[in-house]
């Protein structure tokens, strides 16, 4: 099931960048815009020792683990006749990051018998993720008008489907690292293949009469069923809040229609301003 979604959707993108262009140029109803996006993200998220079996801190106390996230995106942007709402899709890669670093010893079960629990001690640990997904989002403008600039709310949710993954952990004692690093990074766990993310935004749409540039400040992203990450406790993930980029350029007769509008609508203006009223003689 999830190999018959994953083709799909990527059928879905491929084929919809050279459907909308034909829209376009054929006088469709919709306007079509293909671009590229990056966004960067970060946060931190708090977490006790005893939330994880295997990690122990003789007091208990609370730490920290940040977290950043950034994706690289291919977009199709769909906008209908009402110029109100647009849509799209793409693909997106996705790098997740989750690094934890301790201002005290913190210690990780490596034996455990009858009467007795070995223990290493360890100074960080991290996780990289990868994935590709497919990214599906609507954006609603303040105004129906074509203008200069253009305010907007986004909401999107994206599929990711992981390409692979890094476990990474710092134990001080070089002997003890020799022995266990390989085993103790396996024991932190394998991410979950596949998962479900979404998230909302404020943004600009600015027409540069060529082009478009949308700066966007990303809200937290909620992730459907926890954290991505394996080495704490799903419940506590909170999302991350950054900023995001992209460039769309309009496809078909809608490159020239957007810029004739905004230019005529400037050259009006001017007029009006420079106009003198004529008085009879």
């Amino acid at each position: 099931m999830k190999k018959f979604l994953l083709w799909s959707l990527l059928w879905l993108v491929v084929c919809s960048p050279s459907w909308a262009q034909a829209n376009a140029e054929t006088g469709g109803g919709l306007k079509v815009n293909l671009g590229v996006g990056a966004s960067i993200t970060g946060g931190s998220v708090s977490m006790y020792s005893h939330e994880n079996k295997k990690l122990m801190n003789p007091w208990d106390r609370e730490f920290f683990i940040g977290c950043t996230n950034w994706h690289f995106e291919f977009i199709s942007d769909f906008l209908p006749q009402s110029e109100r709402i647009s849509f799209g899709t793409g693909l997106r890669i996705t790098g997740q990051t989750a690094s934890s670093r301790y201002w005290e010893d913190m210690y990780w079960l490596v034996k455990e018998g009858p009467n007795l629990r070995d223990y290493v001690t360890i100074g960080s640990m991290s996780q990289r993720n990868f994935y590709l997904g497919v990214p599906l989002y609507f954006r609603v403008f303040f105004s129906s008008q074509e203008n200069r600039v253009r305010p907007y709310v986004k909401f999107d949710a994206s599929m990711d489907f992981l390409l692979g993954y890094r476990n990474s952990m710092d134990i001080t004692d070089l002997h003890m690292r020799t022995l266990y690093e390989d085993k103790l990074e396996e024991e932190m766990g394998e991410p979950d293949h596949f998962h479900v993310s979404s998230s909302a935004a404020v943004g600009l749409r600015i027409n540069c009469n060529h082009f478009y540039v949308c700066p966007e400040i990303v809200l937290p992203r909620i992730e459907i069923g926890g954290s991505p990450f394996t080495f704490f406790d799903k419940s506590e993930y909170i999302g991350s809040v950054g900023v995001k980029l992209s460039f769309l350029f309009p496809m078909g007769n809608n490159a020239k229609d957007d810029a004739a509008e905004v230019k005529t609508s400037y050259s009006s203006n001017i007029q009006q301003e420079n106009s003198m009223p004529v008085e009879d003689f």
